[in-house]
């Protein structure tokens, strides 16, 4: 089991209601409230929630407050 620190900061990030982040994770909308608030998850998941908000599992768990999370997979930063 694991806190996931960063779960409420990327969701936020990603413009996610807890909600949509239900319907794209398959987590429920208690377990996501709960976590958010800083009870454990287990490693599954973690790992489900880091799909649906196209993260790293560590992105959640390792979270910097200071930093925002990466740019989601396949996006490319550069300007043209």
């Amino acid at each position: 089991m694991v806190k996931v620190p960063g779960l409420g900061r990327i969701r936020r990030w990603r413009l996610m209601t807890q909600a949509k982040l239900h319907e794209a994770s398959g987590v429920g909308m208690n377990t996501l409230s709960r976590l958010e608030n800083g009870r454990e998850a287990n490693a599954r998941t973690v790992r489900r929630l880091a799909r649906a908000l196209d993260v790293s599992p560590y992105e959640l768990t390792e979270m910097d407050p200071n930093r925002p999370p990466a740019s989601p997979r396949g996006v490319d930063d550069q300007a043209e």
